[in-house]
């Protein structure tokens, strides 16, 4: 980069430098001062214009250096992080590896880091501007030296400096850009292996770290959120992982996870005159006085570097603009002396305060923690056991992992629901207050089981003995939601088609549970390699099973159909994330506003699709979920979400 720049700058700088000599020349010949000013205004103007022109030239070769580096990074990235893994899980036993069990990023994946700024514009964009910053750095020394009063040689000189700008900010940027790059590789390899749990930022430990980065180090955060970083930032992204023993189920393996390195050891290797040199002499006499080093740092949303971090002016610390942890929801009035009733036919299910005082009255009591414990050790129990299987038969343990996860996934987060003191909702219950939902003029959608000759590429026939129980599970979830006119109001349905039938079908698709086309036939496609079908519908809406799937994809069916349930989606989405900083880039593709969603998927953005449907595409489909699998908890945690659930996509907003 700095070979490029000095070969589109170098003729100009030459002549900044020859026009020193000869002003000296003047100088010495005893020419008048205002004279030389006079000539020496109109060659540096000449001079701008020429630099300017060739560093519109620059630009692009700037862009393409950047680009390939940012390959470079992305590449070192990807074969260096299982190597990275295995230190954060502690000093490796004998004979261990994760290497036959990580997912590496394909190329094509890494392709798509190279050529584009955090955030997602083209690179080229960026070092478009160089040219005009420089010239107009040049164009500023030129009449500050002349206004005032500088002789000419000192205001030549004050001009060829600026000149440099244009160099620094170019090398800002390729440098920003390649290591962004690589935490980005990095991130999304995270994602994708179930051995790493999330990660920690992790500044510089020497004298040169930023503030903000060094009251950021250690803290955790999950794989699918970018971190925070600034121009120019040093830190790393340190994988949080299970221990050897958790990994290989030998509970012999001692945890010897390296140390979090957080604010406080990273200072305790430095000297009072370094602790100076990185907060400043007051910040220092704060710190030491008991202020938290966060509050003297924000993060906020930059148009061109994305989520960034910077050390807050003095006069700021500790006031509105401090890091503070996110707002909690809005959250309902509460319910005094709840009393339990005996269910009947509801006329509220189109009142949400009304439903959750009602969900209320059917909470659970507490297990006692002796109860939760013994759970607990029968689940770990039976985990081992499965795992030791893939042992013997000299399988992949990652593997019998994911496999496990899977099946018994929701188990285990609702046994650490119980033991945070969230009440565990036994199935009866969760079919009660299922029932106050219930519409009482609901849709009636029919089924239909395309052949192969209609179906897309990469999808199958829906097996005969999945038909049955994917049928009564369509059904029941249409119970929920109120009848309304249906049109193609997206243009994209095959002319002619019943709008009332749901044309279903299994696909393998790698890395999706399922998916519903918004065009032709608009089939809903079940993915048979990743979730779990049963020979009966059970009423059971856990994250890998067929039917929570189906009543996800079948919101994204309606909304294909419903234009007046469109319009309220988009206008909700719009409403909850006008004050959000921007865009966040996310697992599943496109981006999401992060807002206060339960979970960022509800945020999701497709672009694509915006300018003709609008806003908020996951916004029913993840709300659908969360009120099948504990409509109590999530009317608790989010009571504005769960109301336009029940009145505006289960209701028709009347």
């Amino acid at each position: 980069m700095q070979r490029a720049y000095k070969a589109a700058t170098a003729a100009s700088i030459a002549e900044l430098e020859a026009l020193e000599e000869r002003i000296a020349e003047r100088e010495a010949n005893g020419e008048d001062p205002s004279d030389t000013i006079l000539w020496m205004r109109q060659r540096i103007i000449d001079n701008i214009e020429e630099l300017g022109r060739n560093l519109q030239a620059f630009a692009i070769e700037g862009a393409t250096i950047t680009a390939d580096g940012q390959l470079e990074s992305a590449i070192l990235a990807n074969e260096a992080s299982v190597g990275l893994v295995e230190t954060a899980a502690g000093r490796k036993p004998s004979n261990v590896s994760l290497g036959t069990s990580w997912t590496a990023l394909p190329d094509e994946q890494l392709q798509a880091f190279v050529g584009f700024s955090g955030d997602g514009s083209p690179l080229g964009v960026l070092f478009e501007t160089i040219p005009q910053v420089t010239t107009d750095a040049m164009q500023m020394a030129l009449v500050q030296g002349i206004s005032l009063g500088e002789g000419p040689r000192t205001v030549a000189r004050r001009v060829r400096r600026a000149a440099d700008i244009g160099r620094q900010r170019a090398e800002t940027i390729a440098r920003t850009e390649m290591i962004r790059s690589a935490r980005e590789a990095q991130r999304q390899l995270y994602t994708q292996n179930p051995a790493v749990q999330g990660y920690r930022r992790q500044a510089t430990q020497d004298s040169r770290v930023c503030l903000a980065c060094l009251a950021l180090s250690g803290t955790l955060q999950a794989t699918d959120e970018i971190m925070p970083s600034h121009p120019n930032c040093r830190c790393v992204m340190v994988p949080v992982t299970m221990s050897w023993a958790e990994i290989t189920g030998d509970s012999s393996i001692p945890d010897t996870r390296p140390a979090v390195a957080t604010p406080e050891r990273i200072l305790a290797g430095l000297s009072d005159a370094d602790k100076i040199a990185i907060m400043g002499p007051q910040r220092y006499a704060m710190y030491k006085d008991g202020k938290s080093l966060l509050d003297m740092v924000q993060i906020k949303q930059d148009e061109n570097w994305g989520p960034t971090t910077r050390v807050l002016p003095i006069r700021n610390i500790g006031g509105s603009l401090s890091v503070k942890p996110p707002q909690p929801p809005k959250t309902p009035k509460q319910v005094v002396d709840p009393k339990p009733v005996e269910i009947v036919k509801p006329s509220i299910n189109r009142d949400p305060q009304a439903l959750l005082e009602e969900f209320r009255k059917l909470r659970p009591s507490l297990r006692s923690k002796e109860e939760i414990d013994a759970d607990y050790q029968a689940y770990e129990t039976e985990r081992q056991a499965f795992l030791q299987t893939y042992r013997d038969a000299k399988l992949d343990v990652i593997d019998g992992i994911k496999e496990w996860h899977k099946n018994h996934g929701d188990r285990l987060k609702a046994l650490k629901d119980e033991q945070k003191g969230i009440a565990r909702i036994p199935q009866d219950v969760l079919e009660k207050m299922h029932q106050l939902m219930f519409s009482d003029n609901p849709i009636t959608p029919t089924t239909n089981f395309p052949k192969k000759a209609l179906l897309s590429s990469g999808q199958n026939v829906m097996p005969k003995e999945y038909e049955q129980p994917v049928n009564d599970a369509l059904n029941y979830v249409a119970k929920f939601i109120d009848k309304r006119p249906f049109t193609n109001h997206t243009k994209l349905l095959a002319e002619g088609i019943d709008l009332n039938e749901v044309n279903l079908a299994i696909h393998n698709r790698k890395n999706a549970y399922g998916y519903c086309e918004w065009e032709d036939l608009g089939i809903i496609a079940l993915n048979k390699k990743e979730l779990v079908f049963t020979e009966t519908f059970n009423k059971n809406f856990n994250t890998t099973t067929y039917s929570r799937t189906l009543a996800h994809e079948l919101m994204h069916w309606i909304d294909n159909r419903d234009a007046q349930m469109r319009k309220r989606v988009s206008d909700f989405f719009l409403m909850r994330t006008k004050d959000d900083a921007g865009w966040y880039k996310s697992q599943y593709g496109g981006a999401y506003k992060p807002d206060k969603w339960p979970d960022p998927y509800c945020g999701q953005r497709y672009s694509d699709f915006e300018r003709t449907m609008g806003y908020g595409l996951e916004v029913p489909t993840r709300g659908m979920e969360y009120l099948l699998s504990n409509p109590l908890r999530f009317a608790e945690e989010d009571f504005e979400y769960f109301s336009f659930m029940i009145t505006e996509v289960l209701g028709t907003g009347k």
